[in-house]
């Protein structure tokens, strides 16, 4: 967005001739709609291990410069990023894959109470990992909170595929077993323990 400026003149000349007029056509396209996470507040959330399909085409760039780890051939931004926000269900190693994307990608993983970040604190990142695709291993926290920022090097935009996986399934949940219950006898003040199957137990 923004004004464009225009230079015409006749070729194979070498001065700036005066009193000519010249004509010409301009002919724009409008630009692609934002994809719906293009910024972070609108992070679209993610269980489990799913295989997402994105694009990152028209998305402007909201995250921080991330100089100490995003670093590769001189690009140190997550240029044209998305975002996804992601709650592990237990601890794991978690593979987060851009593999197979058709852009040259670029991967940011944060690690926050819920909130964007904005300045360099992405925890990993990665630009080439599988050819032009990006690829992060790390252990994860069971209920933590994580941003997976999705962009490109240098500012490059595409059709692309994520895939998270964790190394093992997640344990089961622990069953709950009834025990009964207690009551404090209103007529001794003792402690009442009724079994399941209905046996009393006093304590002092």
């Amino acid at each position: 967005p923004g004004p464009i400026w225009l230079w015409a003149g006749p070729s194979g000349f070498t001065g700036v001739p005066c009193g000519a007029e010249y004509a010409g056509t301009v002919t724009c396209s409008p630009c692609p709609p934002s994809p719906p996470n293009d910024f972070c507040a609108d992070a679209i959330p993610l269980s489990g291990e799913p295989i997402v399909a994105f694009s990152n085409i028209g998305a402007t760039t909201d995250g921080p410069d991330e100089p100490a780890l995003c670093e590769s051939g001189g690009d140190t931004q997550v240029e044209s990023d998305i975002w996804y926000s992601y709650i592990p269900d237990c601890n794991a190693i978690l593979t987060v894959s851009l593999c197979g994307s058709s852009y040259d990608t670029k991967l940011a993983i944060y690690q926050t109470d819920g909130t964007c970040p904005v300045q360099p604190s992405a925890i990993a990142c990665n630009d080439d990992f599988c050819g032009l695709s990006s690829q992060i291993m790390l252990p994860v926290i069971g209920g933590a909170y994580y941003l997976f920022r999705v962009g490109g090097w240098n500012g490059a935009q595409g059709d692309g595929i994520l895939t998270i996986t964790r190394d093992q399934p997640c344990p089961p949940p622990i069953p709950c077993v009834s025990v009964g219950y207690i009551q404090i006898s209103p007529s001794d003040g003792l402690l009442n323990h009724y079994g399941v199957t209905g046996e009393r137990n006093r304590y002092e």
